[in-house]
C-alpha cells in the first residue's frame, strides 16, 4: 500500500497536535491475520530537530526548557517549516538528498543494456512496468527473475531479454524499427530514492550542521528577541553571526556539490 498524498487523510490529536493517519480495512472476512513487513516513516524535519536549533541558538538562557513549544515565539510549527526549506534549499543546490523521496511514474526509454534512473541514490524499486502495446506489463524484481538495481550507480538492469510488439513501420522506408510512436518512453518506474542522514559517514553530519545553520538563521531573521539573546562584551552580535552562517553555509553547500558523476 502506497499513499502519496495526504488531503483526504484523517487526522488524530497526539501530545495536542494534529497527526494524520491511516486505517487499512479488508471489504470482505480476514481468515488470516496480516503481517506488517516494514514501516518507513518520512519524518516532518529529517536533517535536524527543533531541538537542535534552540541549542544552537543557546535559546536555554533566555527561555528556559530545551525545545521550541506552541507558546514560544516563533513556535515549534514555525521552525519546523524552517527546517523543511533548509532541508529543500540543499537538495536542490547539492541535487543531493539526505530524507527519503518517493518517485512516482518515472518514464524511460527501453534499453536492453539498462537505464540510469533520474533521481540520485535509488534504494528500492517499488513497481517497474513495460509497455506491450495494449497494457502497462509489471516485471517481477530480482537477478533471477526481470530486472535488478544497483543502487551504487543508480542502474536498472534487466536480467531477461524481453521480444515486445514495440515495432513501428515508418511511411518512408518499408523497415520495422523499436521505439517510436507509442511505444517512446515504454518504461514505467516508481522507486525510493535519497540517503541516510545517520549512515552516510562522509556528509551526513556535515549536512546537520547545516541545516542547523540555515534554520536558526531564519528564527534571527523573522523572529524579535530584542536584546535578549546578545548580551555582554564576549557575544557575537546578530548581524556578525548571520553573516558568518551565511558564509559557511554557502561554502558547504559548494562543497556538497563539487563532484557529480552524471
Amino acid at each position: 500500500i502506497t499513499e502519496d498524498a495526504l488531503f483526504n487523510w484523517a487526522t488524530i490529536a497526539v501530545n495536542s497536535e494534529t497527526k494524520y493517519w491511516i486505517r487499512v480495512t479488508s471489504t470482505s472476512s480476514v481468515t488470516q491475520a496480516p503481517s506488517i513487513k516494514s514501516i518507513r516513516i518520512r519524518p516532518i524535519n529529517t536533517y535536524c530537530t527543533t531541538a537542535d536549533v534552540y541549542d544552537l541558538l543557546q535559546l536555554k538562557n533566555v527561555l528556559d526548557g530545551t525545545d521550541f513549544t506552541t507558546a514560544t515565539v516563533p513556535s515549534k510549527a514555525v521552525v519546523e517549516r524552517y527546517i523543511q526549506a533548509a532541508e529543500a534549499t540543499i537538495d536542490y543546490r547539492s541535487r543531493k538528498s539526505w530524507r527519503i523521496n518517493y518517485v512516482i511514474d518515472e518514464f524511460q526509454e527501453f534499453n536492453l543494456n539498462g537505464f540510469k534512473l533520474d533521481r540520485a541514490d535509488p534504494y528500492k524499486i517499488m513497481n517497474l512496468a513495460i509497455w506491450t502495446g495494449n497494457s502497462w506489463e509489471t516485471k517481477n524484481p530480482g537477478r533471477g527473475n526481470d530486472y535488478f538495481l544497483v543502487p551504487d550507480t543508480g542502474m536498472v538492469h534487466f536480467a531477461r531479454f524481453f521480444i515486445l510488439p514495440a515495432r513501428f513501420q515508418t511511411y518512408t522506408a518499408p523497415l520495422w524499427r523499436w521505439g517510436a510512436g507509442e511505444f517512446i518512453m515504454p518504461v514505467k518506474i516508481s522507486y525510493l530514492s535519497g540517503r541516510s542522514i545517520h549512515g552516510d559517514s562522509r556528509e551526513g553530519a556535515f549536512v546537520h550542521e547545516i541545516t542547523k545553520k540555515m534554520a536558526a538563521a531564519d528564527v534571527l531573521r523573522n523572529s524579535d528577541f530584542g536584546f535578549t539573546t546578545v548580551s555582554g562584551s564576549d557575544r557575537v552580535p546578530m548581524g556578525q553571526k548571520l553573516q558568518m552562517w551565511q558564509v559557511e553555509v554557502d561554502n558547504a553547500l559548494d562543497e556538497l556539490r563539487g563532484f557529480e558523476l552524471f
